[in-house]
């Protein structure tokens, strides 16, 4: 059976695999079961097993589907996969609306647009050795986790820390086979800044995960959103501090009082036609009128 072919959905694949892996349980069952059992044993036997193919065949396979997939999609440039992603989302601004409201907050907070996306860009695919996050520190309402949760929705497989306080040893595993993270308001202690420091700084770290042995999370880019230092609950704040910053591209945000006007998520591909502009500089946008 062709597990893949050239053209196909993932879910029309699925339903082929399926329909074929049930035909071929149909038939041993036809063969192994004795001859003399009855047609309704017989059936309900068929039946079962085939039940039983259906739901724990599929979860089987979707889960190493999805994990296979991750995985890929961690190893892809950033703009490989923005390029993947939709141009508009009836959930969010359009990508022109977007593109607005980033500039906007940049320029609210006088930071140069090419320097910030060139930071943005350098993060995102690991390009500098020991620095593997970007922080953007401010006042509430300054738009910190708005603008940078899209950016973190650009590479679409990403992950979600809230509160990191090190209260659980489960606290990082989401970030386990994310192509980046998002991180709100980490509460850094004594117990978890050396974990803390190897993770922003892209070394390889053992994560406990819930129900299975410890996995390692490889480089994986971070975006961090905070309101204040992020050592403040340490014993040797100044100095943490200073090994910290010395892994992290880091920004100031003050508060905007225009983001009340925001109503909706930014969109994430907004981020392809920045890079484009001022990354990319020699490759032309839709969008330039807006630059």
């Amino acid at each position: 059976m062709e597990l893949f072919t050239e053209g196909e959905s993932g879910n029309s694949r699925g339903e082929r695999v399926f329909k074929s892996g049930a035909e071929q349980l149909h038939e041993i069952v036809q063969t192994a079961l004795p001859r003399d059992e009855s047609d309704v044993d017989r059936e309900v036997v068929n039946r079962g097993l085939h039940h039983l193919f259906h739901i724990r065949g599929y979860e089987q396979l979707k889960t190493t589907y999805l994990t296979v997939q991750k995985i890929n999609f961690c190893e892809k440039d950033w703009d490989s996969i923005m390029e993947l992603l939709p141009d508009e989302d009836p959930k969010c601004y359009s990508i022109y609306q977007s593109i607005k409201w980033v500039l906007r907050i940049l320029e609210h907070n006088n930071i140069d647009p090419k320097k910030f996306c060139t930071d943005v860009y350098q993060i995102m695919n690991k390009v500098i050795p020991k620095k593997n996050c970007l922080m953007v520190i401010g006042a509430p309402q300054a738009g910190k986790t708005y603008l940078l949760s899209s950016i973190a929705k650009s590479a679409i497989y990403y992950s979600t820390v809230q509160s990191l306080t090190g209260k659980s040893a489960f606290e990082l595993q989401d970030m386990l086979d994310s192509r980046c993270a998002l991180i709100n308001e980490p509460l850094i202690t004594d117990n978890t800044f050396e974990t803390m420091k190897n993770v922003l700084e892209g070394q390889p770290v053992t994560i406990d995960k819930k129900f299975k042995a410890g996995s390692t999370l490889h480089r994986t880019p971070c975006f961090v959103a905070t309101n204040f230092n992020l050592c403040n609950y340490t014993t040797h704040r100044a100095a943490n501090k200073q090994a910290l910053e010395a892994r992290t591209t880091h920004y100031t945000f003050n508060t905007f009082p225009d983001l009340v006007d925001a109503i909706l998520p930014l969109n994430p591909k907004c981020w392809f036609s920045l890079i484009r502009h001022y990354v990319h500089l020699d490759v032309p946008g839709l969008y330039d009128d807006l630059f």
